[in-house]
């Protein structure tokens, strides 16, 4: 089951580097961003798993679900922010 922290780390990984644009698949942010947070989501599931399994690593799991958790709850609080701002500082 440690296959499945290593997974969850590299879903962290994509979704860093599509959301930093080293990678751009689209080419387009409204399209690479929801694809970074699906990255990250099925990171957040595939580290929680971990935390079940037969064989686990629970630091691993951890770290790997930390890793996924945090970027994702910055990216959604960030959309939260400029959902409700009305632009008057700009």
């Amino acid at each position: 089951m440690i296959w499945l922290g290593v997974a969850s780390a590299a879903c962290a990984a994509a979704g860093l580097v599509i959301i930093f644009e080293i990678i751009r698949p689209f080419r387009d942010l409204a399209k690479d961003g929801p694809l970074a947070m699906i990255s990250w989501s099925v990171g957040a599931v595939i580290g929680v798993s971990c935390f079940f399994g037969p064989q686990r690593s629970v630091a691993l799991a951890l770290s790997a679900l930390l890793l996924n958790l945090l970027p994702l709850a910055v990216c959604l609080a960030l959309l939260y922010l400029l959902g409700h701002s009305n632009f008057g500082w700009h």
